[in-house]
């Protein structure tokens, strides 16, 4: 019976182990991703993602122009936390509530971003291509966004 005993104290742990054998934390799972190509006009804000349970994601951002207006392509997301819905970037210092990629006249333009925030359960993470001219965003003749959101 001691021997037993002894036998399963040691191989329970080798087990596990051996399931993860450096006690390695999950890796990020892609829960959502929006791939819009060759693109001519805005995108209204659609839902990505509607999390089941609160957590902490990361939204990566690529957008791609062809030449064209001589502004910018913006595109803009958002999420809600604990206490308050909020429109992307989280930590602005511009002043914006979009991030956005120059637009040249001569030459296509690319460019992304990654933020990361925590959203509470059942509510939508949205994502979105916007057209203000007055704002200094315009869509160019053909563009691409790109979204995916991993959940952390």
């Amino acid at each position: 019976m001691r021997r037993i005993l002894l036998f399963l104290l040691f191989a329970i742990p080798l087990i596990v182990l051996a399931d993860n054998p450096h006690n390695l934390p999950a890796a990020p799972v892609i829960v959502a991703q929006s791939d819009n190509v060759a693109q001519t006009a805005a995108i209204a804000p659609f839902v990505l993602f509607t999390p089941t349970a609160s957590g902490d994601y990361r939204l990566s951002i690529y957008l791609e122009a062809s030449a064209g207006t001589g502004t910018a392509l913006c595109t803009t997301w958002n999420w809600t936390d604990d206490y308050a819905t909020h429109s992307g970037p989280p930590f602005n210092t511009t002043g914006t509530n979009f991030f956005n990629i120059g637009i040249s006249s001569t030459t296509p333009m690319s460019g992304g971003t990654v933020n990361v925030f925590h959203v509470v359960a059942g509510s939508p993470i949205t994502v979105g291509i916007f057209d203000n001219p007055s704002g200094g965003c315009n869509i160019p003749p053909s563009y691409g966004a790109f979204w995916t959101l991993e959940k952390l």
